[in-house]
């Protein structure tokens, strides 16, 4: 096999491996057999598992900007090398910016000035399966383990950039955050009500609510809207979908995060992500072998990128809290 050939191996197996909405020209026989070559003894297979190592970044990249509410909050860009992350920041309607200097690092806040500069971090991920799944063909265990390996790259950026944005709010305006509660509902409910707030609270703010990210749990109380609450037909729509079509509602996107610990059940996060933050990205996902795996005959795949986060209008966000616990009239703040 030489160069030109495992190239030809490295991207077809880069289509093999690709999203289940995608429809892959290789058959699953000739996946089978590709995902062996990477397993042979000799040098063409140390050759093929490198490229195919570095070809999953194709892979991943797409899922990552559909997938990562991080990367749907805070506006990516990806910066030229050597470049510096400096935007510009206009404190006559901010209150508070800030970055996250680092991964798990405490967030530093600016309250003057006309310029932030972001700081860009690491943010990796590995996994590893048995050879013998390659010599097997068993394609689907390296599919999966492709999948795990996207999951833990989303789940750092989503815990940086939801460190930045509690923390942030946290020094904001208390009007930012409205109480939707009454004795009428359920308290812990997502109705119409409590995302009405958030396009009102959002309007004195002057800024355009265009996403609103909650639990599912919450996201599951929009199938007990009732046709005295939305029309018969966009009700219709949510029975037929199991939830909203397209996951839209007056315009904007409803978006769930399935981590409990960075969105509950009690609350609402909404934003105007066209100026809300930046996520500066240094490097973007690359992907390597990991040159150890194969000591304990193992495939070994490592991925990392270089990112940053920071909040550049403080103004375009609100927050929803649907507490029982908290003493306040129906959506107060109003």
């Amino acid at each position: 096999m030489n160069e030109k050939e495992i190239e030809a191996l490295a991207q077809m197996l880069t289509k093999a491996s690709a999203s289940k909405e995608e429809k892959s020209t290789v058959s699953r026989e000739e996946q089978v057999e590709l995902l062996k070559a990477i397993a042979s003894k000799d040098e063409d297979g140390s050759v093929a598992r490198k490229k195919y190592a570095e070809s999953r970044a194709s892979v991943l990249l797409p899922l990552l900007d559909v997938q990562s509410t991080a990367r749907m909050i805070f506006q990516p860009e990806l910066l030229p090398a050597g470049s510096q992350a400096n935007y510009p920041i206009s404190f006559d309607y901010t209150e508070i910016a800030g970055y996250l200097p680092k991964l798990g690092g405490a967030v530093t806040r600016i309250t003057e000035g006309d310029e932030i500069y972001i700081p860009t971090f690491g943010i990796e991920g590995a996994v590893r399966y048995s050879l013998d799944v390659a010599q097997q063909g068993r394609i689907d265990i390296a599919a999966e383990q492709m999948r795990l390996l996207k999951n833990r790259i989303v789940a750092k950026e989503e815990y940086a950039a939801w460190r930045l944005i509690k923390a942030i709010h946290s020094g904001v305006n208390t009007n930012q955050t409205v109480y939707c509660s009454g004795t009428t509902e359920n308290f812990h409910s997502f109705s119409k009500k409590a995302l009405n707030s958030l396009y009102v609270q959002m309007d004195t703010q002057r800024r355009q609510l265009t996403d609103v990210f909650v639990s599912p749990r919450s996201l599951g109380d929009i199938r007990e809207w009732s046709n005295t609450t939305i029309d018969y037909l966009t009700q219709r729509e949510i029975f037929q979908n199991a939830g909203l079509p397209n996951d839209t509602v007056w315009d904007l996107k409803i978006r769930k995060v399935y981590d409990s610990s960075l969105v509950d059940n009690t609350a609402a996060w909404g934003f105007d992500v066209r100026s809300y933050g930046k996520m500066p990205i240094l490097r973007q996902l690359e992907t390597f072998e990991d040159p150890t795996a194969i000591l304990q005959y193992e495939v070994g795949v490592l991925g990392r990128e270089r990112v940053g986060f920071g909040v550049t209008d403080s103004w375009a966000v609100v927050k929803a809290v649907m507490d029982s616990s908290h003493a306040a009239t129906p959506c107060a703040n109003l």
